[in-house]
C-alpha cells in the first residue's frame, strides 16, 4: 500500500481511459491493457479525483451526500487512491 497524504492532488496517467458501462466505471490503462472497475461511489470519487479534489474534500463531500462518519469514508478514499496509484491509474499531482 502506497501512502497517500490527505491533501494531494492527483492527475490521470498516459494511456489511461475511462468510461461508463452499465452503471459501474471502467477505468482503462491502454498501455498496459488492464481494467479496473468502480462502483457508483468509486466513479464519483474517480470523478472529483480527476476535477482535481483531494481524498479528504472527496471525503466530505460524500460524508454530507451519504450520511455517513466522514472518518471512515476517508480510509476508504485513501485506500481507493493507494490502489489505484500502484495501479499506475493515477499520479500525484507535481
Amino acid at each position: 500500500m502506497v501512502d497517500i497524504a490527505v491533501d494531494c492532488r492527483f492527475r490521470v496517467s498516459n494511456g489511461v481511459s475511462a468510461r461508463e458501462l452499465d452503471g459501474e466505471l471502467v477505468v482503462l490503462d491502454l498501455t498496459a491493457g488492464t481494467y479496473f472497475g468502480l462502483d457508483e461511489i468509486g466513479r464519483i470519487a474517480w470523478q472529483e479525483l480527476i476535477d482535481g479534489r483531494s481524498p479528504e474534500e472527496i471525503a466530505s463531500r460524500l460524508a454530507r451526500d451519504f450520511d455517513a462518519s466522514e472518518g471512515v469514508i476517508l480510509a476508504d478514499i485513501l485506500r481507493l487512491v493507494s490502489d489505484l496509484v500502484q495501479r499506475r491509474l493515477i499520479r500525484v499531482d507535481g
